[in-house]
């Protein structure tokens, strides 16, 4: 039985101490000072994300562990536009590993092999047509014509060359058969990708409780205040979304944080939240296709 939203509901406030306010344009920039500072982990809540700040994010190769949950645009019957589609292709790169050349190799060795099988008939039938020619020849030097044996290698003949045209006919039909199949492979199986971040993006009607996600939250460890086996979590809770509009131009606020008792219960609430069990996500799979149908990807 999947958990719904109903986990997350509100039932304690607390007064948060080691903190900071900061109110107007430009909140954006504390946050991604914070970011860069970063060793072990950025944890990112943020119902719209936009390229440039995921160019940013995914370029922070100094930090150990990164995760991001978005959220689509609450839509049922288009949960992605082709602007939210085309910046959540920044997310993806290709695997190393791709299944679809694997599929068009298997395609072709059951090509090579019918071509291979109607070549040996070919080769039969050439057989065939040379050694009744020789013997024409050999009939046409004894002047052994018209005969009943003259008559019949001209129809040996005959047959031989139509089996000849008959695997020139056959070679090209598989041929374009195999064309056929492998257009029609590359149009329903798109490219294997994974996440340059990990990322999990929620399904607004996953369930009839689900709820839209609005929260914004920015979770990373502080190495300035840290110290051996004791990793200290700075957080920013926010109104300005992951995009470049919310972090500079925008009016927003950010509270900065690094109380242990806060920041402790929004990491469990991330970690849970971030869990396949939490709550329903659009699968990994799934988005791929949107892509890939969209043209947005490719092999």
């Amino acid at each position: 039985m999947k958990t719904t939203f109903k986990k997350f509901i509100a039932t304690n406030t607390r007064d948060i101490k080691c903190s900071k306010l900061y109110v107007g344009t430009n909140v954006g920039a504390n946050i991604e000072t914070a970011m860069k500072e970063a060793e072990n982990f950025i944890y990112i809540i943020s119902p719209f994300i936009s390229s440039d700040k995921i160019k940013f994010f995914s370029g922070l190769n100094n930090v150990t562990k990164k995760k991001l949950i978005l959220c689509d645009t609450h839509s049922k019957s288009s949960p992605f536009n082709k602007d939210t589609l085309e910046t959540l292709t920044n997310l993806f790169k290709k695997s190393d590993f791709q299944k679809y050349p694997e599929l068009v190799n298997e395609k072709e060795y059951s090509m090579q092999q019918k071509l291979k099988n109607e070549k040996k008939k070919r080769n039969i039938w050439l057989s065939i047509f040379v050694i009744s020619t020789s013997f024409l020849g050999a009939l046409f030097y004894l002047k052994m014509y018209p005969s009943i044996y003259f008559v019949l290698l001209l129809f040996v003949i005959f047959l031989s060359l139509i089996g000849i045209f008959i695997y020139n006919t056959r070679k090209k039909s598989i041929r374009e058969l195999f064309d056929s199949e492998i257009l029609k492979l590359k149009k329903i199986t798109p490219p294997n990708m994974e996440w340059k971040i990990e990322t999990k993006i929620i399904n607004s009607f996953g369930s009839p409780s689900a709820s839209y996600t609005h929260l914004k939250i920015y979770l990373m460890d502080c190495p300035k205040l840290s110290r051996p086996g004791n990793i200290v979590t700075k957080a920013f809770l926010s109104s300005a979304n992951f995009t470049k509009s919310g972090f500079s131009y925008n009016l927003e606020f950010a509270l900065e944080t690094t109380d242990f008792q806060t920041t402790k219960e929004l990491l469990d609430f991330f970690n849970t939240l971030f869990k396949h069990n939490s709550c329903d996500f659009h699968s990994f799979d799934s988005l791929v296709k949107k892509l890939y149908n969209e043209n947005l990807i490719n092999h």
